[in-house]
């Protein structure tokens, strides 16, 4: 196959993993599905995918991004990081799990009460996973991607104590002790 075929090929099939994307994003598909297609058109994309050769694995970072997995969802579901960063896994259920990337790529070891699981995340790293148990409905989702901007409140309270709004209006007086609290 020639470099032109090739060159046509991936670009076949990253037209047709977006419009795939495209259209359940539309129907509203559940964003682990979403996330798994994203780790497809990234590999295909940028030449990951087996077949396709490999990534070089990249230095740790230092980086440590917990996971918790508690009630029925991993916490935070969704961690925003780069190549090299470490995750690791905490089991705050009152059994044991398993941690298994959605392709079954990578998995945790059996995670028993409070133990923890960790893993340097690499270009060839599948980035959704979920938990393996008899009631596994927990999923998750890694981004390469550095995390949202925090939201700005403005100055909430004014020198006097009162609440203020964003725009510095008054909101509320202040509330507490009067002046006559000597703090005993």
């Amino acid at each position: 196959m020639s470099v032109m075929s090739k060159r046509r090929e991936r670009s076949r099939r990253c037209a047709l993993v977006a419009a795939t994307l495209m259209v359940l994003a539309l129907i509203g598909a559940p964003k682990y599905v979403l996330a798994d297609l994203r780790d497809t058109t990234g590999c295909i994309v940028t030449g990951t995918c087996i077949g396709f050769g490999k990534r070089k694995d990249v230095d740790p970072t230092g980086v440590v991004h917990e996971i918790y997995l508690v009630g029925d969802t991993f916490f935070p579901d969704i961690v925003h990081l780069d190549y090299g960063d470490e995750i690791l896994f905490v089991n705050m259920l009152n059994r044991p799990t398993v941690i298994i990337a959605t392709d079954a790529s990578w998995r945790s070891i059996l995670l028993h009460r409070n133990a923890s699981w960790g893993m340097v995340v690499q270009p060839r790293t599948r980035l959704s996973f979920r938990e393996i148990s008899i009631l596994a409905i927990s999923r998750g989702e890694l981004r390469i991607s550095p995390p949202p901007p925090p939201v700005d409140y403005g100055k909430l309270i004014d020198e006097a104590g009162n609440v203020i709004g964003k725009d510095g209006s008054f909101i509320r007086a202040a509330e507490g002790p009067d002046e006559s609290y000597t703090g005993h």
